[in-house]
């Protein structure tokens, strides 16, 4: 198995599943634990030492494994009683290493090939070429073959479950998650607000830049991406002019598998823990009415920038 190859796998499919925070930290955390293991691959790992490791709380764990098994970066049979979950990167490591073996012969059939033609009498030299790119074509054809077969079965890997976790009594059957689709321009597009007050760059911080897309994709799925950037608008402008830092990034989102009397999900953020636009006529109104207060005051945030956190 390859670490870059499989951290550059990774992150293509990130571009397009836009992982969570907790799906990037176990599957790299994983992926250091079998590289540390001289690529022991299956390995175990118990549920309560990934959660203490990574800060996880099980039921986070539980999600973020389903989805990268889904995604076709791992697959796991859970553990039961003392017996902890065995996991296995990139599910059929057996097409990985044939195809880094045949990568290798044809680096080295190719480093060889200029030597040999240079020892070869001048009169079979005229044909020692063809047949010699013959044998590489055949070689690049092969690599090619498993390839193919290498995505495919990463497609097929996320519809095959694994033993299921034992569900609780009168719990629905597991079903396998649906792919994730790529997020909206709008969604993007609030998601680039939501980077630029807590100072984000997608080249220079992209693990945070996947979280905010995941966090405004699943509230445009939701139908509530507009209440969003009407909270968040109202918000930004509450904290500078009450001249307040905001809250930490994973405060303010909350979490994915907190849900609202109406499925809306990321229900325990504090971008709607109120109505921040009620919040914000109230301080101005507070403000407004304070002995010696100007109009002007009422405006002031707008004019000085806040200090915020910069997570580059």
């Amino acid at each position: 198995m390859d670490y870059i190859k499989l951290s550059n796998r990774f992150w293509k499919l990130h571009k397009e599943a836009a992982f969570s925070t907790a799906e990037i930290a176990l599957y790299f955390h994983l992926l250091s634990i079998c590289n540390e293991l001289t690529w022991k691959n299956p390995f175990q790992q118990s549920n309560v030492l990934l959660c203490a490791s990574l800060g996880l709380s099980e039921k986070t764990l539980i999600a973020a494994r389903a989805k990268l098994q889904t995604s076709g970066l791992l697959a796991f049979v859970p553990g039961h009683k003392r017996t902890p979950t065995t996991y296995r990167l990139a599910g059929h490591a057996a097409l990985f290493s044939l195809e880094d073996t045949l990568e290798n012969a044809l680096e080295n059939f190719q480093s060889k090939l200029q030597p040999i033609r240079e020892l070869t009498p001048p009169d079979s030299a005229s044909q020692l070429p063809n047949t010699l790119e013959n044998v590489a074509s055949s070689i690049n054809q092969t690599s090619s073959v498993v390839e193919n077969q290498t995505s495919r079965v990463g497609a097929c890997e996320g519809q095959v479950s694994s033993l299921p976790e034992s569900p609780s009594p009168g719990a629905p059957s597991p079903r396998c998650a649906a792919p994730s689709s790529p997020a909206s321009p709008a969604a993007r597009g609030v998601a680039a607000k939501l980077a630029a007050h807590w100072k984000i760059t997608e080249l220079r911080n992209a693990r945070r830049w996947g979280q905010l897309v995941s966090f405004c994709r699943a509230l445009d799925e939701a139908g509530q991406l507009a209440y969003l950037d009407q909270q968040f608008a109202a918000y930004a402008a509450h904290r500078q002019l009450r001249g307040i830092s905001s809250h930490g990034l994973d405060t303010y989102l909350g979490h994915e598998q907190s849900l609202g009397p109406d499925g809306m999900p990321y229900a325990d953020g504090a971008w709607t823990e109120k109505d921040w636009a009620a919040e914000l006529a109230d301080e101005r109104h507070r403000q407004q009415q304070r002995p010696g207060a100007t109009p002007a005051l009422a405006t002031k945030a707008s004019a000085s920038p806040s200090k915020q956190q910069s997570w580059d």
